[in-house]
């Protein structure tokens, strides 16, 4: 079992690979298409949930594994809920720029989230 203090560094270290991920993908054309793609992978299915899985669950002892397996769905839900916010309420033209910035934001929004809860929590 991971401790509480490292978990919380996971955290980081996926906001780190969400800003990698962005920054390459922003230079996609000189990029192999499976590098593209696994950074299109871990920046849309895996960081935005894996980060808010800490923000919604702050205090239950989840084995990383398991909240990497929660960080699938909750990314999706995360990412589909503000394009749909973007688009319809909002009047953004959804470009592959702004949704790789919204996905960043959203990722270190919830890192961001889950060290205020740790923080306030000692």
């Amino acid at each position: 079992m991971i401790a509480a203090k490292d978990e919380l560094h996971l955290v980081f270290i996926v906001a780190a690979i969400a800003v990698v991920c962005t920054v390459a993908l922003s230079f996609s054309s000189a990029l192999p298409i499976v590098i593209a793609t696994i950074c299109g992978a871990l920046l849309l299915g895996v960081a935005p949930g894996y980060a808010w899985s800490y923000a919604i669950f702050p205090f239950k002892k989840i084995p990383t594994p398991q909240r990497f397996l929660i960080s699938v769905p909750l990314s999706i839900a995360i990412t589909a809920t503000c394009a749909f916010i973007m688009s319809a309420y909002l009047h953004v033209s959804l470009t592959a720029m702004t949704l790789k910035l919204v996905l960043l934001a959203i990722v270190l929004a919830g890192s961001g989230f889950a060290l205020y809860i740790h923080k306030t929590a000692q």
